[in-house]
């Protein structure tokens, strides 16, 4: 019986598809239970447990035996890194990616209109330490104002940005040297043209692309489920588009982790949580320009979801 280590590379309703040898075979999982799943999460959002819709995602590690003809997952090796989010239809955890040392967040201004909150809780999804550089799409399109006011806070929390453009060519190099050599895991809400940007750094066609939906302006699913794209020089897990996001249950380091901008003041007790306590020093620093106003705000905006129970 022939035991080897592949790779996840797609996932359809029945069956995944693996990278094996650098040949792609299909494969399906071995039993009932996979040897490595991580069944439940102890979700502190809802108090109560939350199970994962999903035993493997793209980018695992796995091991196959082939048998009777067919490959057979049997067992999912750790991982290194992975990206969650909440699936409100089946109330349950997915894991859209994993493996990656590279996470790109996808945003587009205009067209449709950024969604602040979205840009600056979607790091709540991550799990694990990786790169992480916000990629501003369309910059071939006028910045509102609104807009530009996110792309600042960005840079005034100190993360690592890029503004691009598919249409125009615009950074279009400057991002592909950055995920060179790299695993890259490509998030982004629906309609952020994340497929088109693909599209320019494989310099050809990768993913089909959809237009905006006409009702709403809002974005059209064109990736249904992840998949891992690659080239002699380029290694990115694209995603679906995601209209809600849902920041993962975290303990209070993880949380201020997304937020780094915060060390930057001094509250007056050590555990304060910014969100009006007295001696907190936020809206303050916010005045001062210290920190985002933007940034504080979509962080209130976070932690009244979780009615600030950290």
């Amino acid at each position: 019986m022939e035991r080897v280590l592949g790779e996840i590379v797609l996932i359809s309703s029945t069956s995944f598809q693996a990278r094996v040898d650098g040949r792609i075979v299909n494969a399906v999982i071995k039993g009932k239970r996979l040897k490595g799943q991580e069944d439940v999460r102890f979700e502190l959002w809802d108090k109560k447990k939350v199970f994962f819709d999903n035993s493997l995602c793209v980018g695992d590690v796995v091991r196959l035996e082939f048998e009777s003809e067919s490959w057979k997952i049997t067992e999912r090796q750790q991982r290194e890194s992975s990206f969650v989010r909440y699936n409100f239809i089946k109330r349950k955890l997915q894991t859209i990616g994993s493996n990656f040392d590279m996470l790109c967040i996808i945003a587009p201004h205009n067209s449709p209109a950024m969604n602040s909150f979205f840009v600056n809780t979607t790091l709540m999804g991550l799990d694990g330490k990786c790169r992480i550089v916000f990629v501003f799409t369309k910059s071939d399109l006028e910045f509102s104002k609104d807009d530009q006011n996110v792309i600042d806070a960005i840079d005034t929390a100190g993360f690592e940005s890029v503004r691009v453009s598919s249409k125009s060519g615009d950074n279009i190099s400057v991002l592909r040297e950055m995920v060179e050599s790299r695993t890259a895991l490509f998030v982004g809400e629906s309609g952020s043209g994340k497929s088109t940007l693909l599209n320019a750094l494989f310099c050809k066609d990768m993913q089909m692309v959809g237009e905006l939906s006409k009702k709403g302006n809002v974005g059209c699913h064109t990736t249904t489920s992840s998949v891992l794209l690659s080239d002699e020089k380029l290694r990115i897990i694209d995603t679906p588009g995601i209209r809600f996001v849902r920041p993962l249950s975290l303990k209070w380091d993880g949380v201020i982790a997304c937020f780094p901008e915060f060390s930057k003041f001094q509250c007056r007790y050590a555990d304060c949580k910014h969100i009006g306590e007295s001696g907190c020093k936020a809206d303050e620093a916010a005045g001062r320009g210290i920190i985002s106003q933007v940034r504080l705000s979509d962080y209130r905006r976070m932690m009244e979801t979780n009615d600030g129970k950290i």
